[in-house]
């Protein structure tokens, strides 16, 4: 079974965007994922720059590319959401939680809606009412997750390490046999890379 590893933000629109095409990936190989929350904010030596310290002319591309892949795969998306930029380790590591108690596919379906929340229905995912009652519309006890959120704060630490010695700058990013492939438009090659993985198996 194909098996390769992702490093997320839960909040990242690109993550959101390209959440769907991941799953489908997913399915299509019935691979095995392994998820990552990581501080983008520590990964600022590899070039991560936050969008209030982008050069305006970045920012404009970036709310050009939004509303392009927006409309391309079919996703709603509100380029100036309510509830953005905001809190997200709490959602970060409540979708690591999802992944210990079941597994990163069905986990990726909580990242989906955390995604969701924020950049359709401009929903706050700093409260936990709002992390809680997503869990639940996913199928897992909201609740539970909650809980179980802070045990997963060292997984981030490791991660965003892991991260920094992959050398990684942005999110998406997944990682298939020691080869790394940034950004939700570059699924095509990571479905490439698990097809050769398939073959070799």
């Amino acid at each position: 079974m194909p098996t390769f590893d992702y490093y997320f933000a839960a909040i990242s629109p690109w993550v959101y965007l390209g959440n769907a095409g991941l799953i489908n990936l997913l399915e299509r190989h019935d691979a095995q994922i392994h998820l990552h929350a990581i501080d983008l904010g520590q990964l600022g030596e590899h070039g991560f720059l936050a969008l209030a310290q982008r050069p305006k002319a970045r920012q404009s591309y970036r709310l050009l590319e939004l509303k392009r892949w927006s409309e391309h795969l079919k996703q709603p998306l509100h380029l100036h959401p309510r509830h953005f930029p905001v809190a997200a380790a709490t959602a970060g590591q409540m979708v690591l939680a999802a992944q210990a108690k079941h597994s990163g596919r069905r986990a990726l379906a909580l990242l989906g809606q955390i995604g969701r929340a924020v950049w359709a229905d401009e929903l706050d995912v700093s409260d936990p009412d709002v992390l809680v009652k997503l869990a639940d519309g996913c199928g897992f006890e909201g609740r539970a997750l909650l809980e179980a959120a802070p045990e997963m704060a060292a997984a981030v630490l490791e991660s965003t390490e892991q991260a920094r010695s992959l050398g990684v700058f942005g999110v998406p990013w997944y990682v298939v046999d020691g080869e790394s492939y940034w950004g939700q438009d570059r699924l095509d090659f990571v479905d490439r890379a698990l097809s050769r993985q398939s073959s070799l198996r």
